[in-house]
Formats: C-alpha cells, structure tokens, sequence
C-alpha cells in the first residue's frame, strides 16, 4: 500500500483521523516492526516474529490521512469464543489523540463481524491511558492479577525430578476448574501464555490430554503455558488448587522441562506473599497488579 514510515509530525492536541486495514504477513512487516520499536526497542524482536503471528487472528494497522502508519494492534479468537486484544503501539509522538480507542473500538467492531461478542485485554495497574481507554470502549474490570517471578537457573532444587503429573480424566479437570476459588477470584477465566479466556469443555479436554493441567505431590493442582524467548524456554503456572508445596514444585517442573524463568498468576491480594517470597519469587516490575478488562464487542464507526 506504500504506506510512510517517516516520523509522524507532530500536530495539535486534537483527535487524528486514522484508516484502519488488515495487515498481511510479508507485505508491510518493516512498517509494523517500526511502530514496535518506536514504542520500545527491545518489543518484537525477530524471536518474537513467528509467535506474534502464530497468535494472531488479525492484526491491523492505522494510518492518518497522509499515508503515515501511526498504530497497530491485533486480536486473537480465543476457545470461548472470545476476542483477546492485544499488542496495542500507538506511535510516541501521537499518544493521548484518541488513536488507541479509536484502533482498539475498531479491533472489536471486526470481532463483533465475525459473531463475536466479549471482548477482553489486559494492561497494568499504573498505565493510566491503557485503563481509561478500556473504559472509553466500554470495558469494565473483571479480576486483577499479580505476576510473581522467580529465575530458575538462579535456584538450587532440593530436588531436580519433575515432582507432578498430568491431571487426568476431563470431567475432574473442568469440575476443579468451575470450583476452584483461585480461578473463580479471577472472573472464572483461564489463563494461557497472558491470554485469559473461559474454559469449555473441548478446551478442557485438549488441555488435559496436552499434560497442561498438573497436579503435584503435595496436591496442589496448576495450569501451565509454555512459550520461547530466543533459545529460552519460560513457562507460566495458574494455581488451580492451592497447597504450601505448590511454588518449589512449579520451579522443579520448570527446572525438569528446561526452562529459565517461571512466571506465577495469583488473583491479587492472594496471601500467599511469604510462601512465595520464601521460595525465591518476586512480585514482577511490569505486572505485580494489572487488570483484566472485559466488554461486549459492538460495531465501529471507524473507516477501516
């Protein structure tokens, strides 16, 4: 589409006007990668590439009425029949005209074309724009969750084994899932690699046969995901049944499948703070509390 990839100039404080279309895959990458990395230089890199794309149901670009892409965003369909919205960049110098509601509203009206109607996101506590835009769309708060971290090269296991194994039988899996306080405090939804959704029964099934739901020898019962940072493997745990023993045999888990870091997702305010802290955790810097947002998709008046 030959669209500019020259700095946006700067304008008055009032509204941009912005097309939105469907990026595909080869076309307009250089322009895509320039919006990430204007937003933060280390964000989708070339390791995160083929997962980006992967995850991605659409992913689309805005451009102000010279040409120039100022936006992007994409939204990935979830089991439930749900939109995940995520990866919203709008370029630095035109933060705070109304771009990322207006990109994010049309993100959903393309949802909602495809008979989808709930949309979610997630974004921290302290990013003031993120949380008012999701109100200005017609989210609402539906659970806040903390990220606890622990690196595991830095840990010596008192024992190396993977100390779980697979939860098995579908039926039990979704019964624990429905009944779980921890899922519940979290509006009900499950979590995959950050992406929160509710969980059906094919999902349920798909999960349990995958060894994604694990039970450990103290009882304690998790959720995991796995993804790639590089030649990094990283995995993330959503407690479903809580025990004391739950944090050394997430680490053990992830030590026995060769991962480098765990990523642990509490409800927040979940009191489990020592426990944690005393197995080698630490409230994540980007995300010790963020919030899933939740809405109905509608149509957009966005030009797209």
């Amino acid at each position: 589409m030959g669209i500019s990839r020259a700095q946006p100039p700067r304008r008055s404080r009032g509204a941009v006007p912005i097309r939105v279309h469907t990026l595909v895959r080869g076309q307009e990458d250089e322009e895509l990668v320039a919006l990430l990395k204007a937003h933060n230089p280390e964000d989708y890199t070339l390791r995160y590439w083929e997962w980006y794309w992967r995850t991605s149901t659409e992913v689309l670009l805005a451009t102000d009425r010279s040409g120039t892409a100022v936006a992007t965003c994409r939204w990935c369909l979830q089991p439930d029949q749900s939109a995940w919205i995520a990866s919203i960049r709008v370029h630095p110098s035109l933060r705070g005209r109304g771009i990322g509601r207006a990109l994010t509203a049309q993100a959903m009206a393309r949802a909602h074309e495809r008979g989808i109607a709930t949309a979610r996101l997630l974004t921290e506590s302290f990013n003031a724009a993120m949380n008012t835009m999701a109100g200005q769309v017609g989210m609402e708060v539906c659970s806040w969750v903390s990220v606890w971290l622990a690196e595991v090269r830095a840990l010596s296991a008192t024992s190396l084994h993977d100390p779980s194994r697979p939860l098995e039988g579908a039926r039990e899996a979704l019964r624990l899932l429905e009944t779980s306080p921890l899922v519940q405090a979290t509006a009900g939804l499950v979590c995959g690699w950050y992406v929160y959704h509710k969980p059906t029964v094919a999902w349920v099934e798909s999960a349990t046969k995958g060894g994604r739901l694990r039970i450990g020898a103290s009882g304690a019962v998790w959720l995991e995901a796995e993804t790639k940072r590089g030649t990094d493997r990283v995995l993330s745990v959503q407690p479903v049944v809580w025990s004391g023993g739950l944090p050394t045999e997430a680490l053990q888990r992830a030590h026995a499948i060769g991962c480098v870091e765990l990523h642990l997702l509490l409800p927040a305010g979940h009191k489990r703070d020592l426990t944690l802290l005393g197995a080698g955790f630490s409230l994540s810097p980007w995300a010790s509390l963020a919030a899933i947002y939740q809405g109905r998709t509608s149509h957009a008046d966005v030009v797209g």
